[in-house]
């Protein structure tokens, strides 16, 4: 019962955060002079950027790690080289997650600069700040995506072997036919 009340408030706080970064938008644009506007918007968005950039390098090390061993077992790379891989892959990662870390806590002093609740997690727990990254980057990604149930489940199909919506878009194009490939919109024509 606690984990989940934790779950749900860890989802709302993403859900959230959108509506935060347009605060975070709207309170730089209010409260910085013209000429310091378009360097803390810079800043605010590097920072957020950080956690998808953590997040591509989880990506690249559980790939990098999977692809190195099979490499060693298949005899293409020797175990020498093979922790070469692995040791450069721990630290590209290792240094975008204090970079994230970091990146998170001055995007919270900003809240406290324009006195704003704080946009990331106040925890020290660095699995916490991790999950964080990892479902802002979701949020993002989702927003700019359409989201709807519908497209869900028709993307859910494809990659269940229910091609069939795939198969409607190849058709089209083979017949002449422009389709622009925009999330939403595509799917809808699709239906």
């Amino acid at each position: 019962m606690h984990n989940m009340k934790i779950q749900e408030k860890f989802e709302r706080r993403i859900k959230m955060f959108l509506e935060d970064y347009k605060k975070m938008v709207s309170k730089i644009l209010e409260n910085e002079e013209p000429e310091d506007r378009m360097s803390m918007l810079d800043f605010f968005d590097e920072r957020v950027r950080y956690m998808a950039d953590y997040v591509q390098a989880v990506c690249d090390h559980s790939m990098g790690t999977n692809r190195a061993y099979a490499m060693m077992q298949g005899g293409v790379l020797d175990p020498e080289n093979y922790r070469e891989r692995v040791m450069a892959l721990d630290r590209n990662r290792k240094i975008k997650h204090d970079v994230a870390m970091d990146g998170m806590n001055q995007i919270n002093r900003l809240c406290d600069m324009y006195k704003m609740p704080h946009i990331c997690p106040d925890s020290s727990d660095r699995y916490v700040k991790a999950n964080f990254c990892a479902a802002v980057t979701n949020e993002l990604f989702m927003s700019g995506t359409a989201r709807d149930e519908k497209t869900i489940e028709a993307v859910t199909k494809v990659f269940s072997g229910d091609t069939a919506a795939l198969d409607e878009v190849v058709r089209r194009v083979e017949k002449g036919e422009k389709i622009k490939l925009e999330g939403r919109k595509l799917w809808e024509s699709l239906r």
